[in-house]
C-alpha cells in the first residue's frame, strides 16, 4: 500500500516529486569546489532587491528542468555542478498560500508608499531563510487580486493609483519563478551538502 500511495504522490506532481516521503533541496553553481562562505555575503541583504542574496535551493529537479527549458536562463545560469543540501526547516519562514505570502509582504515590505520590495536584513533578523510552495497556486492567487472589481475600479478612477497598489504590487516574488527555499543564514541551518555526479 505504501508503495501505490509513493508512486501516486510521483505521479501527481511533476515537480514536487516525493522521494521516500521527503524532499530534496539542490542548489545547482559553476564552482566545482563550492562552500558556503564562497556565496554569501550578509552585507548584501542591505540592498534593496526583489530576491535576496540568499543560498537558493530548488525541489528536486525543478530548477534543472526550467532552466534546460528556456534559453534566456540556459544561457545565464549554470547547471555543471549540483549539491544536495540538507538543513533545518523548522525555523524557516514558509509561504505556501497567497494569504501567507501577503502576511509576509505586510510584515517586511520595505515601504508600502515607495517600493514593494522585501526588507530582507529585516527577515534575517527574525529567520534564517523562506521556503516557497504551492507557487503557482499563489501566483493566480496575484492575478485574481489584479483583476478583482475592486482592482478595476480603482484602475478606472485612477490609473496611477492602481499600478502602485495593485499592478505593482507582489513583484518581488514573482521573480522566484519555482517553488524554492532561499536561505539567509545558511551556517546556522545548513546541515549537510552533497555534491552530486551527473
Amino acid at each position: 500500500m505504501n508503495n501505490f500511495y509513493n508512486k501516486y504522490l510521483k505521479y501527481k506532481s511533476k515537480y514536487l516529486q516525493l522521494k521516500g516521503g521527503e524532499l530534496e533541496y539542490y542548489h545547482y553553481t559553476s564552482d566545482s569546489n563550492f562552500t558556503i562562505d564562497k556565496l554569501f555575503d550578509p552585507k548584501q541583504l542591505d540592498e534593496p532587491t526583489y530576491k535576496p542574496n540568499a543560498l537558493w535551493l530548488s525541489y528536486n529537479d525543478e530548477w534543472e528542468e526550467l532552466v534546460t527549458s528556456r534559453e534566456d536562463l540556459s544561457e545565464s545560469f549554470s547547471l555543471s555542478n549540483k549539491y544536495k543540501i540538507k538543513f533545518n526547516e523548522k525555523d524557516m519562514y514558509i509561504i505556501d498560500s497567497f494569504e501567507h505570502m501577503v502576511e509576509f509582504h505586510d510584515r517586511f515590505v520595505l515601504d508600502s508608499e515607495v517600493s514593494f520590495t522585501i526588507n530582507w536584513k529585516k527577515v534575517q533578523e527574525h529567520y534564517p531563510g523562506i521556503i516557497v510552495k504551492n507557487y503557482r497556486k499563489i501566483l493566480s492567487g496575484i492575478r485574481s487580486f489584479r483583476f478583482s472589481p475592486e482592482a478595476k475600479e480603482v484602475q478606472k478612477r485612477d490609473f496611477s493609483e492602481f499600478m502602485k497598489h495593485y499592478a505593482s504590487k507582489y513583484l518581488w516574488i514573482e521573480d522566484f519563478e519555482i517553488d524554492c527555499a532561499a536561505i539567509l543564514c545558511p551556517t546556522i541551518v545548513v546541515t549537510s551538502i552533497l555534491k552530486n555526479n551527473f
